[in-house]
């Protein structure tokens, strides 16, 4: 990759602005360029010369848009740079809040320009979508744009929206869902409740599925319990109590074709009773969280008190924890209930999240770009 941006830097033409740019090693340039704090200011980079665009691009690769345009409802820029075929084909990861705006013009400007954008983003890989844009109805049209091959990670939250089908042709959903690999799709304002396919129980709508979130949605109570899936996160159920959805995620594992290897709870402390209910389906978990947080003068009492649950996983090598002050010494009593614990990922509300990794008898801590929990359950932090 070096060699060929090297090349493709030396032979652009120059502009007027290029004659004042040094000429410096690509990966000189590579290295100044990542102390840029956004996308923006990357965007902006890109506009001062041929020759930077040329280097800014592959920065591109993951597109994290998650406070879109804020308070700039006509200003479409970045995505309007990707409604170009060989720019778009860098993007394998987008991560997008489409915020509400108040007027319909605004609403189908955005529409088209992220449905425009995603037509020539073929070689996407991972879609996370933060939708509160469709608030009336006809103005949540950009999925049926998406042109990517084998998009193998797909993240829907839409707030509200009165187009269930999305205008999708059955054939059409079949054909665009079949690589996706893991799946969330969470419409909690909808009535009835809003299904991304039609005919769940045909084999032919999302036959890879192997990770989903499981919510509220009656989505994901059908795909977890015919669908071989190996990853779940349980998040956006909103019960009090957590014995109403008991009886059902239960009834749906029970009846999955897969077995589990990754649990994450978004309430850890309200449903890990589920796991003391019936341990026979979780002793092939390899991986549990997410662990509240918690103090470091209470960790003894915080591991006894709510990590007991480990003892019934057999299997576990790691777990990830919603920050908390885990030190060196409570790790080693951590291993008294999982003495197979290899790896600890700890996830904070700041720009760096750090993992701690047991090597023989000692911990060591290592900082790692941010990640959520979503990102374990779709096998991102699995190399971390």
């Amino acid at each position: 990759m070096h060699l060929f941006r090297r090349a493709l830097f030396k032979s652009t033409n120059l502009s007027d602005n290029d004659a004042f740019i040094p000429r410096l090693p690509v990966e000189l340039w590579e290295h100044i360029f990542g102390f840029l704090g956004t996308i923006l200011d990357l965007f902006v980079l890109s506009h001062v010369s041929r020759a930077f665009r040329v280097l800014v691009l592959p920065f591109f690769k993951t597109l994290e848009l998650p406070q879109y345009i804020p308070g700039a409802e006509d200003d479409y820029r970045i995505l309007k740079m990707f409604r170009d075929s060989h720019r778009a084909s860098i993007v394998t990861s987008l991560i997008i809040t489409l915020p509400y705006v108040s007027t319909r013009p605004a609403m189908r400007q955005l529409d088209v320009a992220l449905g425009e954008a995603l037509r020539y983003m073929i070689n996407l890989d991972n879609l996370e979508v933060n939708c509160r844009l469709c608030g009336k109805d006809g103005h949540h049209l950009y999925l049926t744009k998406l042109g990517a091959r084998r998009l193998r990670h797909l993240s829907i939250q839409c707030f509200h929206n009165e187009n269930p089908t999305l205008d999708f042709k059955r054939e059409r959903i079949f054909a665009t869902f079949r690589s996706v690999e893991t799946l969330k799709w969470w419409s909690p304002l909808t009535s009835p409740a809003f299904s991304p396919t039609l005919g769940l129980t045909d084999p032919a709508s999302f036959p890879n599925l192997n990770a989903l979130e499981y919510n509220i949605e009656d989505i994901s109570k059908i795909l977890l319990a015919t669908r071989p899936i190996r990853r779940l996160q349980v998040a956006n159920v909103h019960p009090e109590d957590p014995l109403q959805i008991r009886p059902q995620l239960l009834s749906a594992l029970n009846r999955s074709p897969g077995r589990l290897t990754h649990l994450i709870f978004s309430e850890f402390e309200k449903f890990k009773a589920i796991i003391e209910s019936e341990p026979l389906l979780f002793v092939q978990l390899q991986h549990i969280g997410s662990i509240p947080l918690f103090l470091q003068r209470d960790v003894f009492t915080f591991i006894d008190a709510n990590l007991s649950v480990l003892k019934l996983l057999p299997n576990l090598t790691s777990l990830d924890a919603m920050g908390g002050e885990w030190t060196h010494a409570g790790l080693i009593y951590l291993i008294k209930r999982s003495y197979k614990l290899r790896k600890v990922l700890v996830h904070t509300h700041g720009p760096s999240c750090f993992v701690w990794k047991r090597q023989g008898e000692t911990w060591e801590r290592r900082d790692v770009s941010r990640f959520t929990p979503w990102d374990v359950i779709r096998g991102h932090c699995d190399q971390l």
